[in-house]
């Protein structure tokens, strides 16, 4: 099932192989570089804010996860 809700997020979404939509683990991807660029940018067309745990500190993910409601 699709996470997205945004029309180009879903389409960029449904152009990732199985294994990195997470519905096939047993799936050998031909091309992890450009699914997970093709991820990234459904996440950037939904408008979530992506942010490397190093950024914040490792000590600060459980407050910002908060301060997010919950979503990452």
């Amino acid at each position: 099932m699709c996470p997205f809700r945004d029309p180009e997020a879903r389409r960029l979404w449904s152009k990732a192989c199985n294994y990195h939509r997470g519905s096939d683990r047993g799936h050998v991807c031909g091309n992890p570089d450009a699914c997970m660029r093709t991820l990234h940018e459904a996440v950037r067309a939904e408008g979530i804010v992506e942010i490397e745990c190093r950024e914040i500190g490792i000590y600060n993910i459980d407050y910002w996860e908060g301060w997010q409601g919950g979503l990452r």
